[in-house]
C-alpha cells in the first residue's frame, strides 16, 4: 500500500525518513516534526521507492543498511529513474563517505545522539531547494 506524503506548503518541508530501527526512527521522526517538517516513516528501501514514485517529497533521509534493498541501492534507483530528489544518506557507518556511489546523495551524516547535524543538512537542503 503506497503511503501519500502530506501536502503542506507545497511540499517545502515533506520529508521522507527510512530507517529500519524503530527506536531512532520514532525518536527522529518527533525531533524533525519538532522542526515544523511533515514527516513520513518507512522502515524498508522498497517502501521509499514506492513512495517516492508515487507522492511529492522534499527530501529524503535514507539510511544506508536496509533490509532487502539498502539506502545507496535506493539512491541509484531514485537517479536512474530520474526522480531528482535531495537525498541525505544518514548512516552509523563514516567510511560509507569515501563510497563513489554516496556522489549522488546530496548530504552524508553520520549517525549521533545528537542530530544537530542532520538537522542543520534538511534545513539547508530545503532551503537550497525551493
Amino acid at each position: 500500500m503506497t503511503q501519500e506524503i502530506p501536502n503542506h506548503r507545497a511540499n517545502a518541508g515533506n520529508v521522507i525518513l527510512v530507517e529500519d530501527e524503530p527506536y531512532l526512527r520514532h525518536r527522529w521522526h518527533r525531533e524533525l516534526e519538532n522542526e515544523g517538517y511533515a514527516v513520513v516513516c518507512l522502515s524498508t528501501g522498497i517502501e521509499a521507492l514506492d513512495v517516492l514514485r508515487n507522492s511529492p517529497a522534499a527530501l529524503a533521509i535514507l539510511d544506508i543498511k536496509l533490509p532487502g534493498m539498502n539506502g545507496l541501492e535506493v539512491l541509484a534507483q531514485l537517479r536512474h529513474e530520474h526522480i531528482h530528489i535531495p537525498v541525505i544518506l544518514y548512516t552509523a557507518h563514516p567510511h560509507y563517505r569515501d563510497d563513489p556511489r554516496c556522489r549522488h546523495a546530496e548530504g552524508f551524516v553520520t549517525k549521533s545522539s545528537d542530530i544537530t547535524e542532520l538537522k542543520r543538512v534538511v534545513k539547508a537542503l530545503l532551503k537550497e531547494n525551493q
